[in-house]
């Protein structure tokens, strides 16, 4: 650059004459840093004459002088620091929400002059402290403590301080995160919430379904998070639970009488965004783990109904309770029906399997009971109906509990029967080409007289009739059936035996034979097992060969056998057995019809 002429040409002639000082001046920026320019003159010396009148040019001069400064630069850094963490950017550390912090603020002098005043300041928690002066280079450090807060939080560190040619500052600012982990369960039963006693009402035994809701409420991630029931064990594991989730599990269980109550409960560790448990720094161990517990009811009631039917006043639950009547006799049957359960009952209907429709109750509340009844008729034979009932339980608010309930009970009664047995023997022993006698006994087992009664014994091949006998009996024989009647037997009533002579052909020495009598009488007999009677026999041969041979009988064996409906025609067993009897020995049968009891 080319300086500017301030003074010293004291002549104004324009020439550097001796003994004159001339002054240039120049402005410039300090550069930082050692600065060297160099000042450059030059000039030409006066022309002068030689003797001979010739001139000599001027002599050129110059000169140079350097000159130097140092460019000084004042500068200030401050580096802030919280937990020892720069944390520039967020999200900082992580630590409890309310745990201690401490903040570090690092201030040097980056200039090559010394500073005064160094003063350092904080956005959020105010003065920090000052420092009077701070060489070129030096750094100073000062610490402020204080309490996380919630979240996201962020504070910015300032300095200030004087320097030569006025202030300098600088600012930085540090994060850090407050954790503030907390979780929540929601536990239900059948979708219902359900904190109380009045929870909802279940049929005992049916399926309950217990939903646990699971949402992290806090402020940071939650792992290993593991929901447990006080009654039903772990339910559940979430291996990482984000902030604001919410997940659900379920259990399944079989509802119990009474009011039930569980517990759920949950618990999960806080960590970091790294997955890293996150430290309290007052004590260097990891937060303790959020929990949080909800509890949850149901109420089971156990619906049940029973029904006890009568007959005339009479359980007759068995074959050997049945009530004893005669033949148009009135019946009365009735029917309690009580609710046995805890839950009420409604549309309470009541039917029998023969009779039809009984009622109809409207509602039954738990504990009650409600009579029914039917009249009829008696008719002939056994006959067992069989009461049944089935109700809808309800809660408390009259909705449908579960499915319905049932019960049946039977009972009946006993008309007209009479138990008749036969049993057949031989007196003594069958000899060829001699004769023998069968023996028929007949008894009546009850419960009412017998009346018509009928014993018929068809003959077998190898033996010829000869003669019957019996006191009371009114006997007759056409070819091989004998045929015996009477007008009736009371129970228990001890009648004569029934005495058949036959002869024995001359070839059955040595022979089976075998013969059966059947006995059948007016009235429905409800055991048709002990009817007929059986004998087999080895015939012996004749005395006079020297020979003989034991008797050999066979009874078969008595099996009672019920029926619940009456119907018109003889004992269908007896029928057929002597039918079969009869077509065998070539010969015709024909018996009345009569009213008869069914059997099984």
């Amino acid at each position: 650059f080319t300086p500017t002429y301030v003074s010293g040409d004291t002549n104004g002639d324009g020439l550097l004459d001796t003994n004159e000082t001339w002054t240039y001046t120049a402005t410039g920026t300090a550069s930082v840093g050692q600065y060297n320019n160099d000042a450059t003159v030059d000039g030409t010396g006066p022309t002068t004459v030689n003797p001979d009148g010739s001139t000599n040019p001027g002599t050129p001069v110059d000169d140079v002088d350097p000159t130097h400064h140092i460019g000084g630069q004042a500068g200030i850094d401050i580096e802030k620091a919280t937990n020892g963490d720069d944390a520039d950017a967020a999200t900082g550390p992580v630590v409890p929400a309310g745990a201690p912090v401490t903040w570090t603020y690092v201030v040097t002098n980056t200039g090559d002059a010394p500073l005064t005043n160094v003063t350092i300041t904080d956005d959020v928690e105010g003065p920090v402290c000052v420092i009077p002066t701070l060489a070129a280079g030096a750094n100073d450090t000062c610490t402020l403590t204080g309490t996380a807060s919630t979240g996201q939080y962020v504070n910015t560190g300032s300095v200030s301080a004087t320097g030569p040619d006025g202030p300098v500052g600088d600012t930085d600012g540090s994060h850090h995160f407050g954790a503030n982990p907390s979780i929540d369960i929601e536990t239900s039963t059948n979708g219902e919430d359900a904190d109380d006693t009045d929870g909802p009402t279940v049929p005992v035994g049916s399926t309950v379904t217990w939903t646990y809701d699971i949402t992290n409420t806090g402020n940071v991630d939650l792992t290993n998070v593991v929901i447990t029931d006080d009654q039903g064990g772990v339910v559940c594991t979430i291996p990482i639970l984000r902030v604001g989730e919410t997940y659900s599990c379920e259990l399944e269980g079989t509802a119990s009488a009474g009011v039930y109550e569980n517990i759920g409960s949950v618990t999960g560790t806080p960590v970091d965004a790294l997955g890293n448990p996150i430290e309290d720094p007052a004590t260097g161990q990891p937060m303790d783990n959020v929990t949080d517990i909800d509890p949850t009811h149901h109420n089971g009631l156990g619906a049940a109904i029973d029904i006890e039917k009568d007959t005339n006043g009479t359980q007759a639950d068995a074959d050997d309770e049945a009530v004893l009547l005669d033949n148009g006799d009135a019946v009365t049957w009735t029917y309690v029906v009580t609710n046995n359960g805890d839950a009420d009952l409604v549309d309470v209907v009541v039917t029998d399997d023969i009779e039809g429709a009984v009622c109809t109750i409207a509602s039954l509340p738990a504990g009650a009971s409600e009579t029914c009844t039917l009249t009829g008729v008696a008719v002939t034979g056994q006959y067992r109906n069989e009461g049944s009932v089935t109700a809808q339980p309800v809660d408390s608010a009259g909705n449908p509990l579960g499915t319905p309930v049932t019960d049946v009970d039977l009972s009946g009664y006993d008309a007209n029967l009479a138990d008749l047995a036969i049993v057949k023997t031989i007196d003594g022993e069958l000899i060829a080409g001699a004769n023998g006698v069968y023996v028929l006994s007949v008894d009546n087992l009850g419960p009412s007289t017998a009346t018509g009664v009928t014993v018929i014994d068809i003959l077998p091949n190898g033996l010829t009739y000869n003669s019957v006998s019996g006191a009371g009996w009114t006997c007759s024989a056409v070819a091989q059936t004998v045929t015996c009647t009477r007008s009736s037997i009371a129970v228990g009533e001890n009648v004569a035996d029934i005495r058949i002579n036959v002869s024995v052909a001359d070839n059955m020495g040595g022979q089976t034979v075998v013969n059966q009598a059947i006995v059948d009488s007016e009235q429905s007999d409800p055991v048709i097992s002990n009817n007929s009677s059986n004998v087999s026999v080895i015939g012996s041969n004749p005395r006079t060969q020297g020979t003989s041979t034991t008797v050999s009988s066979n009874t078969s064996t008595t099996v009672r056998v019920r029926s619940s409906l009456p119907v018109t025609g003889s004992n269908a067993g007896n029928l057929a057995l002597i039918a079969s009897v009869m077509i065998a020995a070539g010969g015709l049968l024909v018996i009345p019809s009569r009213r008869r009891a069914e059997q099984d």
